[in-house]
């Protein structure tokens, strides 16, 4: 392990989530801000903006079960209700009620749970009280999984899986990000390693799981970013292969909310490629709300 994640990993935490670890980050002092990150890739995502927004947030952030640092079991069945309930529990053992979301990729889909059991009067857990997505398909009719995701969850995903390897990984890595924001090769290295720890590169094809879920409960999500009142914003890069600008268009088109934003000549990793005009947009988002500091 390089010596950026020995640092990372040695300012975090872990809390037994059912058995498995997993590792979070807490930091800041302020309303809460739970940060999820999303595939294949960990809390370590937000290493652009924690410096900037624990000024003004509690920021929290934890790796999935099967990411990062935290536990990967090898024959476990993986769900986006389980990752929510997780972050819900992380949230309970640190006293906190109510928080705002940050959430990216297929984290906008643990985000929609959240926001769909909010939607539940009888609802007790810590609950959402906004939230600010990026590069999402928020709706079924817009996901677009590359071709590495359709292998993975296909009849052969354990063969790609076992042949899979760093040097594919970051052909596959460099190819969502904008061209003229790639990440070098120790960027990509450090990826790489997150992902192998706990053999975590063995279980890609049990990681894609969001894919199979979005096909039983999209519409439950996308009623839940429709229906929700909470405020809710959407973000993400003009060049980004999967939610550019053609699916902006769309979304906007469909979506009952209209805070959505494009960033010119970003890709996939606003928070990565332009994290300052992303912690713009944020406090910009969250500056309006009345919102409430964490004990």
């Amino acid at each position: 392990m390089n010596r950026v994640l020995e640092q990372w990993k040695k300012q975090g935490h872990f809390f037994n989530f059912n058995g498995p670890q997993i590792f979070y980050r807490d930091e800041g002092k302020g309303a809460p801000l739970i940060c999820i990150h999303g595939f294949p890739t960990s809390s370590w995502d937000w290493r652009y903006l924690i410096p900037e927004l624990q000024k003004k947030f509690r920021i929290i952030t934890l790796d999935m079960l099967g990411f990062g640092f935290s536990d990967k079991p090898q024959k476990h069945h993986y769900s986006i209700a389980e990752q929510a309930d997780i972050h819900e529990a992380l949230l309970s053992l640190l006293g906190i009620s109510e928080y705002h979301i940050l959430a990216h990729d297929f984290g906008t889909i643990v985000a929609q749970e959240l926001l769909s059991r909010a939607l539940n009067p009888a609802h007790i857990k810590p609950k959402p009280l906004s939230l600010f997505a990026m590069s999402g398909s928020i709706f079924p009719e817009l996901s677009k999984p590359r071709l590495i995701q359709k292998l993975l969850t296909s009849n052969v995903g354990v063969l790609i899986s076992k042949l899979f390897n760093e040097k594919k990984f970051a052909q596959s890595f460099n190819r969502v990000f904008s061209e003229q924001k790639q990440p070098d090769s120790n960027t990509l290295n450090t990826y790489w390693q997150l992902l192998c720890t706990n053999r975590g590169n063995k279980i890609l094809h049990k990681l894609n799981f969001f894919l199979k879920d979005r096909k039983v409960h999209g519409k439950r999500w996308s009623d839940a970013w429709q229906s929700s009142t909470l405020p809710v914003c959407y973000l993400s890069g003009s060049e980004d292969p999967m939610y550019g600008e053609d699916t902006l268009i769309k979304l906007k088109e469909i979506s009952q909310k209209k805070d959505i934003t494009n960033l010119a000549g970003v890709g996939h990793f606003p928070h990565i490629e332009e994290p300052e005009a992303v912690a713009q947009h944020l406090i910009g988002f969250l500056a309006p709300l009345k919102i409430k500091q964490s004990a």
